[in-house]
């Protein structure tokens, strides 16, 4: 991969005027009007990044133009400049005096096949947290599970579901940007705790995966920190964050339906206020797998009139007066007798 660092861009913003200054270089280098809007919205409007790209933009300097102490931060994203190619640029966030002016620098750090890059990386990752895509994900977790057979039948590995609980109510009340300002939070605590060689992924919304090596004890205490780190978020709103594990043993599965039994894990303990999460055993898998079958032929038994109905006597304690009765319905079925619904 070839690296340069010919055409260095420098924008520069003023913290007490709330200001920009864009310089000629910046306008012929980079797609994009640059008025006298501030460079995320010049971004986002003219599409010169992505709106989440944009916006992290705007956070990282807001969060260096308000620090009481010098700051120099980087990040890395991709821009499209005049010649509508997608270019990958290292960003610089540097404010040597606190209050006074932050220095934006653009350094480029690749030219070659610059758009084939970024049609690879946007399919591969997560806009928005950074993290795996579902299938990108799939991939990793294969591999690791490739290499690491014996580990994987031995349990020392463990898929981790997570999902922010009544996560559409904190987009209702707080906006959009609050809501992916926690997903972000969530992103950046999954993909931290995690050991090298682990692997994490945004499946879709506020759902969220990571492939560990991590087992019995250990795995608790991981699980549990995780929840803690994540719904310790600054919200007026109190985050809650319930957790479906799968621990991996000899039987070999598909990724999707790690996840599956993940979230089987998860969906037992929806609603409870004690429980934050729980693992996937055989049980809650035969007790589904039990109730597809019920609902599968109750249409039948509908049809078959294998409903029937009784009628359970109701007394007055005190004089021992029948005073009504109960109206109960039993299925009748065929092979399994009795069936209480």
């Amino acid at each position: 991969m070839k690296s340069t660092n010919d055409k260095n861009l420098i924008i520069v913003y003023d913290c007490e005027s709330n200001s920009f200054f864009y310089p000629d270089d910046v306008k012929e280098q980079l797609s994009g009007v640059f008025d006298m809007r501030p460079i995320w919205q010049i971004f986002k409007e003219d599409e010169v990044t992505t709106a989440a790209t944009a916006e992290r933009i705007r956070e990282d300097l807001e969060v260096v133009a308000e620090a009481d102490t010098p700051q120099a931060y980087f990040s890395e994203c991709f821009l499209k400049e005049k010649n509508g190619m997608e270019v990958r640029y290292q960003v610089g966030f540097i404010c040597p005096i606190p209050g006074e002016a932050v220095s934006i620098t653009f350094s480029k750090i690749e030219t070659e096949d610059s758009s084939d890059n970024y049609q690879a990386h946007v399919s591969k990752y997560d806009e928005l947290t950074g993290l795996l895509r579902r299938e990108a994900f799939t991939e990793a977790v294969m591999k690791v599970v490739k290499e690491n057979r014996g580990d994987v039948a031995a349990g020392e590995y463990a898929l981790v579901y997570f999902d922010i609980i009544r996560f559409k109510a904190i987009n209702d009340m707080f906006g959009l940007m609050a809501g992916d300002a926690l997903l972000k939070h969530m992103a950046g605590v999954i993909e931290k705790a995690g050991k090298e060689g682990d692997v994490a992924c945004r499946l879709e919304a506020d759902r969220f995966a990571l492939f560990t090596k991590h087992s019995g004890e250990e795995l608790e205490q991981l699980v549990e920190k995780l929840i803690d780190d994540i719904t310790r978020y600054d919200l007026t709103f109190k985050i809650t964050c319930n957790v479906g594990i799968y621990v991996t043993n000899e039987k070999a599965l598909s990724v999707d339906s790690m996840i599956d039994r993940a979230v089987l894990a998860l969906s037992s303990i929806k609603g409870s206020y004690t429980s934050k999460y729980h693992f996937f055993t055989e049980s809650l898998r035969n007790e589904m797998i039990s109730e597809q079958e019920i609902s599968g032929i109750m249409a039948t038994a509908l049809e078959e009139r294998q409903f029937v109905l009784h009628y359970q006597p109701q007394f007055n304690h005190s004089t021992g007066k029948l005073i009504g009765v109960e109206a109960l319905v039993r299925w009748n079925h065929p092979e399994k007798g009795m069936i209480s619904t």
